[in-house]
């Protein structure tokens, strides 16, 4: 008895499809895996640690909302929440503005060597945090600091930089200041060139002045740049870590601590790893509220006509 064939028709269209449904998938699969692995999963388990009174080598044992509570009343991490605001409010003032200021410069269309000096604003972000460290330590240091020189030499005492508790925040705000202020330009920078020049050419015509189209034309059309650096500098301005530890080792008497630092010193050199992860929960919760806040006011959730 003949067996008669299956009609190709009944399988191989639905094959084709339900691959067609696959495919994508397996192409985005490993970002998933890399995420939940290395970033969700080490997230979630923090959150969970931090309701536990955990030593790292020990057992875990439940304290329910202790941790949070002692954060409360943490001295310390009150003063690191001061010092992180200080870092954020004076990139706000100093390292932001500059970054605005260098970018105009450099879009304007005759000005000699705009190539070179981008890259040399744009070195310092690529380099080293040690090597960053040592350079500023050179020139801050007391006793041979080559900022002090100049006034060894007129008879005047030198500055202490980093081993005052009213300067050694100024010192970390100037090594911030020079590192990043160069990224943030180039950001700003590619923004600029891409707002078309027939807008200031007709606001010229009309009579307005540079000022005029400044504030009226480039603030505006900088928005979704502006937005980007205010979020991700206060989101970076939070997880300070190298600049106040390498330069200042977040002191003396943790007048230079960030909140970067403080979770570090409760969590590996104390080893309080539920204390720890309860910081990085709050610093978690702080930064999402704030740039939900940043996103509203830049209007980024607000849906085109």
């Amino acid at each position: 008895m003949a067996t008669v064939a299956r009609p190709a028709s009944t399988r191989g269209p639905r094959w084709h499809l339900r691959q067609r449904d696959v495919v994508p998938y397996l192409f985005i699969a490993p970002f998933f895996v890399v995420f939940v692995l290395f970033f969700l999963g080490p997230a979630l388990f923090a959150f969970f640690a931090s309701f536990h009174d955990w030593r790292l080598l020990g057992s875990m044992k439940s304290v329910g909302l202790k941790n949070y509570r002692l954060l409360l009343r943490d001295a310390t991490f009150h003063k690191a929440i001061g010092n992180t605001l200080f870092y954020i409010a004076s990139a706000l003032v100093l390292q932001w503005p500059l970054s605005l200021i260098l970018a105009v410069i450099l879009n304007r269309r005759r000005l000699p060597g705009k190539s070179l000096l981008t890259a040399f604003y744009f070195i310092p972000v690529l380099t080293s945090s040690v090597a960053v460290v040592i350079v500023f330590v050179v020139l801050l240091d007391k006793d041979y600091g080559l900022l002090n020189a100049p006034l060894r030499a007129i008879g005047l005492s030198a500055i202490n930089w980093l081993g005052s508790r009213r300067l050694s925040k100024f010192a970390v705000v100037l090594l911030i200041t020079w590192r990043y202020t160069g990224y943030n330009m180039v950001l700003f920078l590619s923004s600029l060139k891409a707002i078309p020049r027939e807008i200031y050419e007709a606001a010229w015509v009309d009579g307005a002045g540079k000022l005029q189209t400044f504030f009226h034309i480039t603030i505006p059309m900088l928005r979704p740049a502006i937005a980007y650096v205010l979020i991700m500098g206060i989101i970076g301005g939070w997880n300070l870590f190298d600049e106040s530890w390498l330069l200042t080792k977040a002191g003396p008497a943790d007048s230079s601590l960030s909140v970067g630092n403080y979770l570090y010193r409760m969590s590996i050199q104390y080893l309080r790893m539920g204390y720890g992860s309860a910081v990085g929960a709050v610093l978690f919760v702080v930064m999402f509220v704030i740039s939900l806040v940043q996103m509203r006011f830049f209007g980024i959730f607000a849906k085109e006509d």
